[in-house]
């Protein structure tokens, strides 16, 4: 199984291109933890979220496990899931900063940048919501009288 590693504030500081956080969510960082869940809806993956201090709130979520630094970086806890992992081939590492990504890419794990995964999500979402072509007038038949409508 995939487990995506995410640097959360590094994420955050990319989503410029998503739409705004609307007002429901407290915050930006729920936003990006309720966009993620959308975004891996009924993959088969684990993803770890992680961000730069102290929880403020908690951020209720099905899909991303949400990690704080506290006193740490981010990027240290990153790093050190890495080079703990069993397997590294099975992590995905989310992240622009450098460092991050260059560490994965040494220890075999796949890695992609925030701003292409942004571009990945943004893609998923307009496709979700093209429109449907309206069924022909010969379907509608068809239904209706598959279900005595007629």
């Amino acid at each position: 199984m995939i487990h995506y590693l995410i640097d959360g504030n590094n994420l955050f500081g990319k989503m410029k291109s998503l739409p705004k956080s609307p007002a429901k969510y407290i915050d930006e960082r729920e936003y990006l933890v309720f966009t993620l869940d959308r975004f891996f809806y009924g993959r088969k993956c684990k993803v770890f979220l992680y961000f730069d201090g102290f929880m403020k709130t908690a951020i209720r979520s099905q899909k991303v496990k949400i990690i704080y630094s506290n006193d740490e970086t981010a990027d240290s806890l990153i790093k050190y899931d890495i080079s703990h992992a069993k397997n590294p081939r099975n992590l995905y590492v989310i992240s622009s900063d450098n460092e991050i990504y260059s560490f994965a890419k040494v220890c075999s794990c796949k890695a992609q940048t925030s701003e292409d995964f942004l571009n990945e999500i943004q893609n998923k979402f307009e496709n979700d919501f093209e429109e449907k072509p309206e069924p022909s007038k010969n379907e509608v038949d068809y239904f209706k009288k598959l279900f005595g409508e007629e």
